[in-house]
């Protein structure tokens, strides 16, 4: 068992019991009680103050009504708004332990893939245009016409990057390590849509790595955190993330409350109930 930033290696570990103290222990990024109410503080300041960022009466009102529906957030009476950072914090706890006790005998052979639906990509600052049910249809519709049988599991996430201006949707999601020929074949698929979308810019919609922190990924898999791409000024350097600039961040706080972290969620081959996931693919 290796350590990191990231957390704890668990590769070849004996099943643990997996509940919020297993998630800190084996997580220590993951946010506390405290930092959530300041993060929450943040974001209904920013809702309020949203007629000194932007004259559209059609934002104004609505980023009121959700300062005030955070405002109101309690632990006996959650607004369970994807916008609230209280309320997606214990969500994550949930969808996190869930994840990780269905996934846990296969993790040895799982891969982590981000799938970027680059046709998808919207020069504005607000994302509402973007079509996430159709993002995640789209991708399943690529994995069954590929004959690819096992299960997979991620979320829907949005960065928008400064480079293009513009917001970028793309799935992360864990799976077994697929077939060399059909993960050839799922690639071509995928490229022949996507490889040209960007003039100038050498795409690649479909990342595939190994994995080394298995609770540490579900809980980066589930963070609904959206946030900026600074502009890129080095070849072979990863792009920094930072908060959304205030204007950007009001549009992404009104989409992120129209819906549940279960409509984010991708599901191939799984189901998810009050109790867990269920597999209607084979796991194995």
């Amino acid at each position: 068992m290796s350590t990191s930033s990231w957390g704890k290696d668990l590769s070849g570990s004996e099943k643990i019991v997996i509940n919020e103290h297993t998630i800190f222990q084996y997580h220590p990024k993951f946010e506390s009680e405290h930092e959530v109410e300041i993060e929450s503080k943040i974001r209904q300041d920013i809702l309020r103050n949203c007629c000194n960022i932007t004259a559209r009466k059609t934002v104004i009102y609505p980023a009121t009504k959700l300062a005030i529906k955070l405002a109101n957030c309690t632990e006996d009476e959650p607004c369970n708004s994807l916008a609230c950072p209280k309320c997606v914090r214990l969500q994550r706890l949930h969808f996190i332990e869930t994840t990780a006790n269905a996934l846990w005998e296969i993790q040895d052979e799982l891969v982590f893939v981000t799938y970027i639906p680059y046709q998808q990509e919207l020069n504005n600052t607000n994302p509402a245009l973007i079509d996430i049910p159709s993002i995640k249809d789209k991708f399943r519709c690529y994995l069954k016409n590929t004959g690819i049988e096992q299960i997979a599991i991620g979320c829907v996430e949005m960065d928008y990057d400064l480079n293009s201006s513009s917001w970028v949707p793309h799935i992360h999601f864990l799976t077994k390590e697929i077939d060399k020929n059909k993960l050839k074949t799922l690639r071509g698929k995928i490229n022949t849509n996507h490889l040209k979308t960007r003039e100038g810019v050498k795409n690649r919609p479909l990342h595939v790595k190994k994995i080394d922190f298995f609770i540490s990924l579900i809980a980066y898999i589930y963070k609904f955190m959206w946030q900026a791409k600074l502009i890129k000024k080095n070849r072979g350097f990863k792009q920094k993330k930072v908060r959304l600039a205030d204007d950007t961040a009001i549009y992404s706080y009104l989409l992120l409350d129209q819906y549940s972290m279960k409509d984010m969620e991708f599901r191939y081959g799984v189901r998810r109930n009050k109790n867990g996931l269920s597999f209607t693919h084979s796991a194995e």
